[in-house]
């Protein structure tokens, strides 16, 4: 209670210089003969300071000499003797020491402690270089406010020593303990870098920023040391160090918790059985860090730095194969359909040594990961439709562009419009245009990688991915803001949802390995005869040509992809027979396409499977809709593709309860994550048993194989071989489907078009089982000359009826095995099949070295230019007005000199 009296009489404690020596040469002689006794040495002059304190409160001294204390110290018995009292003269010269050593502290203290760590912090958040070199030191903000938390301490530090921070004894001790403990982690990350980072000091200093860590813990230990002497003088103690040390390490260890449980239970994933497989899935969902999952999916640099250290606070990855499945399963989401983890801000980059990582995937089958750098940058896509002959040809030009430092190659799968084949691909050369060469998939493959990977020339290659979808690839796009430029053409057919109305759907990117900005947009234009209409706002039309119709609009990638952007053309409904040369026939054959109208044939039972993924959750009700539209009758089953496979009750009958009964159950089902659907693909396949049976799976993006091909086809081949039931694939989210990929060469597959929504879709589906609902579809036939009168062919069209047949034409050779065959009528007709492709070389002499010839210019299908014949007239009136103006100067001018006198 004393010391409070104390302050309330605001004594003065000490005065002087020499009472404050006076003083600390009793305690230090105190603390001495303590300890020599076995006695606690702090304990001991606490106690002969709260004495001394007593005796100057009831003396009541307002100022305490040198004198006075030494009355008060004999008075207390305090036999041991003590130094002389310094003079006047002393306390200066002890002043002025003082002061010089605290001078060669403090400004260590400052820069090391608190100056280089704050510019080390901002340094990495303004340019990510350790994370993008050896070691992410900060992966989220609680990493970042500890490393703030450094400097921070050591300023308070610094006050301490000066005396400005009322009560720091107290805590002190815990912070210090904190800040070091911290730094000692730090120091021992990046403790392999310390050889290279002295040498790096004298390049502009780049070397202290490893070293601020080691050289952040030596000026906390000294500035520890410090405070201690200090404390001692004052009587004090500092506690809590030791418990400082211990927060820091259980800060450490639950900040990097979640990232090394998130590795740790990938490992589970890729190593455990299928039980250890689903635990490890449902706690990556519940706790895993996605954005730790991405960056593996991309073996971002720098993740395995920090030697065992970083090791155990960031847990081992997996493979980047690994990796991207995972990210699947826990996000349902494709990996490359999410930006690469960014390690650089906008205002200062480093991530420039990620743009010089190697991309795998180059000049192979897969679209990969995004590149950092490049981006698509001109996107143009032109239509013309003949509605009467219910056919379409669009060509798509793109433009690519690489601001990256080195070479790369832009890969993306284009989704074509139902029952579509590219038949045309140029590349621009030095302003040229360029045509392809069409042969079997492996010869244009082999040559467009001998390019690629050897000679490092411009070629561009397409080949077929799946059913209605192609790869394009093509290299180099220049580094350093260079662009390459290419254009493919498809040639479709219109469905045809009545006699008098045709549905034209553009093709759209699936996956991709380049950016889109989001401000960008494609440009389209579609032409044709009869009228044209679309339900996106962003079309608008264009009637400039006379008996010509057109619709113009500037749509971005997502409305692109909508099915709103359909556009619907009025037909005659009297034509049904088109006809057209055979281009490449020998005797005057033709290729003739009848519309026919179809009645529904309903299957013996359909069995429905469902994928539980994550992106499915939004098509539950459309699904429960469209079952109520099932033929009444008609036997079915349904089969939930979970974690676990679930099979929905016995095989009923549709009608009003199983509808009902079928729309609880998708609302009770749990859609989460990324879904592997093959199991409940063979268990619906065992379910449809009978003959004529149909398997119709409802399916989102399935951008990774999570059964190996190999163990796909093992398990496939002899299910869904001759006689088994069919499998409608039916994708109601867009994206990529590696399941479809492979499938459809294995099993009798076939996949829905999409043209609306999914319940009118599935709806349009169910409409082919009534047998009192009927559809149009067309029909290819290739004949002589003399098989049909020529005024019974039906009305005359484009060669593109030759290239819908010809496409027919390859499946069919294949179904029968006559593969040899069916590249021979593919690279005849210039088409994009399942066993042929297209590629684009620089030079005539890298087309001789392949072996291939590209098509004549002439042969090629074209679009013309939206109001070209405009523009001709435009540039014809111009040359005549020119002509006209210069005629009447030279008659100006000819008078003019014989009006002049000789």
């Amino acid at each position: 209670m004393r010391e409070p009296q104390l302050q309330k009489e605001k004594i003065e404690w000490p005065p002087t210089r020499s009472a404050e020596a006076l003083l600390d040469s009793y305690l230090a002689q105190t603390r001495t003969r303590a300890l020599g006794e076995g006695a606690d040495p702090i304990e001991v002059a606490d106690d002969v300071r709260r004495h001394i304190h007593a005796e100057v409160a009831a003396r009541k001294l307002g100022v305490v000499s040198a004198d006075e204390l030494e009355s008060i110290v004999r008075q207390l018995g305090l036999s041991a003797p003590a130094p002389e009292p310094p003079s006047a003269d002393c306390d200066s010269v002890t002043a002025k020491s003082e002061s010089r050593r605290k001078g060669r502290v403090r400004p260590f203290h400052l820069i090391f402690g608190v100056i280089l760590p704050v510019i080390a912090v901002a340094i990495e958040i303004g340019t990510r270089m350790s994370a993008g070199i050896y070691f992410d030191p900060m992966p989220d903000n609680w990493h970042l406010a500890m490393l703030l938390s450094v400097p921070l301490i050591q300023l308070l530090a610094w006050f301490a020593l000066r005396g400005v921070v009322p009560g720091w004894h107290r805590w002190m001790g815990p912070l210090s303990g904190f800040s070091m403990g911290l730094m000692i982690y730090y120091s021992l990350l990046y403790a392999p870098l310390a050889p290279f980072a002295c040498i790096a000091i004298v390049f502009y200093g780049i070397g202290f920023l490893p070293l601020s860590p080691l050289l952040a813990l030596i000026a906390a230990i000294r500035t520890h040391s410090l405070i201690k002497k200090r404390a001692l003088r004052e009587g004090a103690s500092i506690k809590g160090f030791k418990r400082g040390m211990a927060a820091a390490g259980v800060a450490l260890v639950l900040t990097a918790l979640p990232l090394v449980m998130t590795r740790e239970w990938s490992q589970d994933y890729v190593s455990g059985s299928e039980s250890d497989k689903n635990t490890a899935l449902r706690k990556l969902r519940w706790f895993g860090r996605e954005r730790v999952l991405l960056q593996d999916c991309y073996a971002s640099s720098g993740r395995g730095g920090g030697g065992m250290f970083g090791l155990f606070l960031q847990g081992k990855p997996v493979s980047m194969e690994d990796a991207r499945e995972i990210y699947y399963r826990v996000t349902g989401d494709a990996f490359n359909s999410k930006a690469p983890p960014q390690l650089g801000s906008s205002a200062a980059r480093w991530d420039f040594l990620d743009d010089m990582t190697w991309d795998d995937d180059a000049g192979g089958t897969v679209v990969g990961g995004r590149l950092k750098g490049l981006s698509l940058a001109q996107s143009r896509i032109d239509g013309l439709v003949n509605a009467d002959a219910a056919t379409a040809y669009t060509e798509w030009i793109m433009e690519f562009k690489n601001v990256a430092p080195i070479d790369r190659e832009a890969r993306a799968q284009i989704q074509l419009p139902p029952g579509g084949v590219v038949s045309r691909l140029t590349l621009w050369v030095n302003g040229e245009e360029r045509e392809a060469a069409f042969a079997g998939t492996a010869q244009v493959r082999a040559a467009y990688q001998q390019v690629v990977q050897v000679q490092r020339r411009d070629p561009v290659l397409v080949t077929k991915s799946g059913p209605d979808r192609v790869l394009v690839q093509c290299f180099p796009v220049p580094r350093d803001g260079g662009t390459i430029k290419i254009r493919f053409g498809v040639t479709a057919p219109l469905h045809l949802e009545s006699a008098d109305t045709g549905v034209l759907v553009w093709p759209r990117i699936v996956e991709r390995n380049f950016g889109i900005a989001d401000h960008f947009e494609h440009s389209l234009w579609v032409e044709a005869k009869q009228p044209l209409r679309s339900e996106q706002p962003a079309f608008k039309a264009d009637n400039s040509k006379e008996q010509t119709f057109g619709l113009r609009g500037q749509l971005s990638d997502a409305a692109l992809g909508e099915l709103t952007s359909v556009v619907r053309i009025g037909r005659d409904p009297k034509v049904g027979t088109t006809w057209v040369s055979d281009p490449h026939g020998l005797g005057g054959e033709f290729i003739q396409q009848q519309i026919l109208v179809q009645t529904g044939s309903p299957p013996s039972r359909v069995v429905f499977v469902v994928d539980g993924s994550k992106n499915m959750r939004g098509e539950r009700d459309a699904i429960a809709n469209a079952v109520r539209h099932l033929p009444d009758g008609l036997e079915t089953a349904f089969v939930f593709a979970g974690d676990e496979v679930e099979v929905w009750g016995a095989p009923a009958s549709a009608g009003p309860d199983l509808a009902a009964a079928i729309s609880r159950k998708l609302n009770d089902a749990a859609f989460v994550g990324g879904r592997d659907n093959l199991p409940a693909l063979l268990r619906g396949w065992d379910l449809a048993e009978k003959a004529g049976s149909a398997v119709v799976w409802i399916h989102g993006s399935q951008p990774q194989l999570v059964t190996k091909a190999g163990q796909i086809e093992q398990r496939v081949l002899w299910r869904f071989g001759k006689g088994a039931p069919t499998i409608y694939g039916f994708q109601s989210i867009p994206g990529p489907d590696r399941m479809t990929e492979l499938l459809h060469t294995k099993a009798s597959m076939e996949c829905v078009p999409r043209f609306g929504s999914t319940g009118d879709d599935l709806s349009r589906l169910f409409d082919r089982w009534n047998p009192a609902k009927s559809r149009l579809v067309t029909r290819h036939q290739r004949h002589s000359d003399g098989d049909i009168e020529k005024s019974r062919r039906g009305k005359e069209s484009s060669r593109h009826l030759a290239r819908l047949w010809a496409n027919g034409e390859v499946t069919r050779l294949i179904a029968a095995d006559q593969r040899n065959n069916a590249v021979e009528v593919a690279s005849k007709y210039q088409l994009v099949t399942l066993v042929s492709g297209a590629v684009v070389l620089e030079t005539k002499q890298q087309f001789e070295q392949a072996g291939l010839e590209p098509v004549n210019p002439e042969s090629v299908p074209t679009v013309p230019e939206p109001g070209t014949v405009f523009q001709l007239a435009i540039g014809l009136l111009c040359l005549i007005v020119i002509r006209i103006r210069r005629r009447i100067a030279e008659r100006q001018a000819s008078t003019l000199s014989k009006n002049q006198p000789a």
